[in-house]
């Protein structure tokens, strides 16, 4: 799916991993964007995260069953 529409869709969500702390993520929502900067399928997921470790970072995420897309901050 990312190839095609630049949805990276979350397929694993670590115990007491960033996304698990964010509270609110859940398996099968897509991040869209990284510090507002939008995913596309020409994007680079590991270029938008690198250096980011111990950083503040904001993530838009697009709920899988629909609803208002939302920012959670991991770190």
């Amino acid at each position: 799916e990312y190839e095609r529409s630049g949805r990276l869709r979350i397929a694993e969500i670590l115990a007491l991993g960033p996304l698990d702390l964010a509270r609110g993520v859940r398996v099968g929502d897509a991040i869209v964007a990284v510090d507002g900067r939008p995913l596309d399928a020409g994007a680079s997921l590991d270029e938008l995260l690198s250096h980011r470790t111990d950083r503040r970072t904001e993530l838009a995420i697009e709920p899988a069953g629909g609803g208002a897309r939302r920012t959670v901050v991991v770190q």
